[in-house]
């Protein structure tokens, strides 16, 4: 593959796991919106819980996109 092509399609892929990650730690900040009110019932409880780790399991697996982007760019 031509390098100039491989190196813009790292540069997209970077820019796409980046502003995904900003997205979802976005919603960790101390300033978001509480996601466990205390005026809800187990039901949603669960249903928070349930998105928070499915949220903390995708924000693990754009690291390690993000860090297979900076390996690949390494080579190049």
């Amino acid at each position: 593959m031509d390098p100039g092509r491989a190196a813009e399609l790292l540069a997209a892929e970077r820019s796409r796991v980046e502003d995904q990650l900003r997205r979802l730690n976005a919603e960790f900040e101390p300033d978001a919106p509480e996601g466990l009110a205390d005026d809800t019932d187990y039901g949603d409880r669960a249903a928070d819980l349930t998105n928070l780790e499915r949220d903390l399991g995708r924000i693990e697996e754009l690291r390690e996109d993000l860090a297979a982007v900076e390996r690949a760019e390494k080579r190049l």
